[in-house]
């Protein structure tokens, strides 16, 4: 069983850490800076607009 810390390390480190900046690059590499920078506000915006319920955490700054 995996402490509750070192979960949380593996989730930061396997998922924020790494596929959202190779997301970040490959979204640079295949549609340009701007275009990319548009896709993630769009991809932000997505999100932000989940409705809220019961046992859902909701951080609207990150």
């Amino acid at each position: 069983m995996l402490s509750p810390d070192i979960l949380h390390q593996l989730i930061k480190g396997g998922f924020k850490d790494h596929l959202v900046d190779w997301v970040k690059c490959y979204l640079i590499h295949v549609h340009g800076k701007t275009q990319a920078e548009k896709v993630l506000d769009k991809i932000d915006w997505q999100i932000a607009a989940v409705a809220p319920y019961t046992g859902l955490w909701h951080f609207p700054q990150g």
